[in-house]
């Protein structure tokens, strides 16, 4: 089966004839959003999705988990991608696939979690994706952004340390009280899925490196 031509879809990015009007009337209404993200949405004209493949998208999603590592406190952030006719293959039986998965420990929760968390997922860059967070503690601010590229690049970005999440996209970041920051960027091997956070969270309670991290 022909692959999808990417020079092309780019060169459809500079065709009006190729844009979906419908999207950019869409997009506008966040032109006065003034939300807390690191990076101001921005309204650009794309092409069709299904140009680049029929059925090639079914959606993006952004999701937040808080849970305790040994008595500590930890806000797990992930985005994924919906099973489409570009990814199934790789998927199989999975109906999404999470390509970042980030963990933060705090010491401080918010009652207004408004105030304190912000995270968003656009596919406008179909069949590239890319998301994008804050997360405040009582004494740092935590600014995320995170993306899979259809050529196969992914990568992460959290105040300005740079992540290959090729070698890992489960991230987990402590701060410390002389505020450094310390990391693990920990490789499942094989691909996730929504369903299946809650039981990686579980098992990194109980892996030995992330004990000894969380206890230091």
């Amino acid at each position: 089966m022909a692959q999808p031509n990417y020079k092309n879809h780019l060169k459809n990015q500079y065709d009006s004839l190729t844009w979906d009007y419908g999207l950019l009337e869409f997009d506008k209404s966040f032109l006065t959003d003034k939300g807390i993200l690191p990076f101001k949405y921005g309204v650009f004209p794309v092409s069709k999705y299904d140009l680049f493949k029929k059925d090639g998208f079914k959606g993006v999603g952004s999701s937040s988990k808080f849970s305790k590592f040994n008595g500590n406190d930890v806000f797990f952030n992930y985005f994924f991608i919906n099973k489409s006719s570009l990814n199934s293959h790789l998927l199989k039986e999975k109906n999404d696939e999470v390509f970042f998965l980030i963990g933060i420990f705090t010491d401080y929760i918010d009652t207004d979690l408004t105030n304190q968390i912000s995270n968003m997922i656009v596919s406008r860059n179909h069949p590239d994706y890319i998301g994008q967070g804050v997360f405040k503690t009582k004494n740092d601010q935590f600014d995320y952004v995170a993306f899979k590229a259809y050529e196969g690049n992914s990568h992460a970005i959290v105040n300005m340390k740079m992540f290959d999440l090729n070698y890992g996209n489960i991230i987990l970041i402590k701060p410390k009280k002389d505020s450094t920051f310390r990391y693990l960027q920990l490789d499942h091997k094989e691909i996730f899925s929504t369903d299946e956070i809650q039981e990686i969270i579980d098992n990194l309670k109980n892996d030995k490196n992330i004990l000894k991290f969380s206890n230091d």
